[in-house]
Formats: C-alpha cells, structure tokens, sequence
C-alpha cells in the first residue's frame, strides 16, 4: 500500500492537471482550436476509454471476482451514469450555473474510478501500470472537458475567472480519488463490482458525452480512437 499511494497521488494529480490544461487551452489557445482538433481528441480519450475498460477493469474484476458481482457493479454504473445524465444535463439555453454544476458533479465518479483502481493495485488484483492506464484514459478525456467549462464562462467572465472555474471543477477529482483509494484497500471483496462500475462509467461516458463530438468529423475521430485503442491495450497488456 506504502508503495503505490505515491503512484495514485501522482496518477489523481494528472487527471486534475488534464482538466486544467483544458481550462487554460480554451482560455489562451482560442475557441477555433480547440473546435478544430475535438473530435481527434474526444477519439483518443473514447478509446483509451474503452480499452482501459476492458483490460484494465472488466477483465481483472472477472478474475478476482465471479460474473454475478461484476454483473453487479456494471449495471450500478450504469444506473447512477443514467441518473446523472438525465437529473444533470446539459441545457444549451440553461444559466451557465447548470453547466458547470454537470461537469463538475460528473468529475466526482471519475476521481472514484481512479482511486479504485489503484486501490486495486494495492491489493494485487491489478497492476500499477493499469491502474495508471486508466488515469490516462480519464485524464486525456478531462482535457476538452476542461475547456467544455472555461469556453462559455468567456461569454460572462474574464478570461481569469473562467480558468479558475475550470480548475475548480477537476478539483473534485483527486479528492474523491483518494476516498476511492483507501475504501477499496480497506474492503477488498468489494473490488469487483466498483472496478465493473468504474468500467461501466468510462463506457457510458464515451457513448453519452464523446460520440457527439467524434461525430463532427467521423474519419478523424474513429482514427483517434483507434489509435487511443490501440495505445491504451498495448500499455496495459505489454506493462502489465
């Protein structure tokens, strides 16, 4: 445990500094670039995604757990995925208030899954470089999620404003990371089902959230996710 809550306080720090980059990107870099390379970048989060889902999550939990647990958690993801999304979406014409409040509420699973997963680690069930695959995964999808939250505040606030919103709301995530990480220390038969939950998040997320922008430029964004695919099984079947 001593040796890979250091990893998992880096691996927390990245998915945060991820948000935030986003948050300065659009506050500095302009809206038109950040527009023109979202759907590349929404691919490559979606299949870190989906691949860490699978190799770092689904198929561990099977091997330290049973079907019927895994089956468990899954499905729990996906409910509490689907309540977030329906009690908390995103509303076009909405106060930016609402906005900020989705992002930030949808952060708060995201830290879990990570603290999770290296609680995971600490334990055996998975391997650090999984564990840190999946906070790449996560982190890299932060990135146009960092701007998703500073890119409107421009509209009402100064540019020095909309980058702390955006910080704050990463902010939440290695909190809740840290949270995830000691809980699944202290209950270890509880492993399965949070990994299947933390995978169920992660799908729900690229079906829900970046397959709309992957959609703007179909060919660019099924290349990136291809190769975020690609890159993320190679990482954690050759690493792990």
């Amino acid at each position: 445990m001593k040796e890979v809550f250091p990893q998992a306080v880096c691996g927390l720090m990245f998915v945060f500094a991820m948000t935030s980059l986003g948050s300065a990107a659009a506050c500095f870099l302009g809206d038109r670039a950040i527009k023109n390379g979202i759907s590349v970048i929404s691919g490559l989060s979606a299949g870190i995604m989906f691949a860490s889902s699978v190799w770092s999550l689904i198929l561990p939990a099977l091997s330290y757990g049973n079907a019927y647990t895994v089956s468990v958690g899954f499905l729990a993801g996906i409910v509490v995925f689907a309540l977030f999304a329906a009690f908390l979406r995103e509303d076009e014409n909405g106060g930016y208030k609402r906005l900020f409040a989705a992002i930030t509420a949808h952060n708060v699973p995201e830290g879990l899954s990570v603290g999770f997963a290296y609680g995971a680690a600490a334990i055996g069930a998975i391997t650090p470089s999984a564990a840190f695959g999946l906070a790449v995964g996560i982190g890299v999808q932060n990135f146009p999620e960092g701007a998703a939250v500073a890119m409107p505040a421009r509209k009402i606030y100064s540019r020095k404003k909309a980058l702390t919103l955006g910080i704050i709301s990463g902010a939440v995530e290695p909190v809740a990371g840290i949270i995830g990480f000691f809980a699944s220390v202290a209950a270890a038969w509880i492993m399965p089902p949070f990994m299947s939950f933390a995978a169920a998040a992660m799908i729900f997320t690229v079906f829900s959230e970046l397959s709309a922008d992957i959609a703007e430029k179909p060919l660019a964004g099924a290349v990136g996710a291809c190769v975020g695919f690609l890159g993320m099984m190679l990482l954690d079947v050759l690493l792990g």
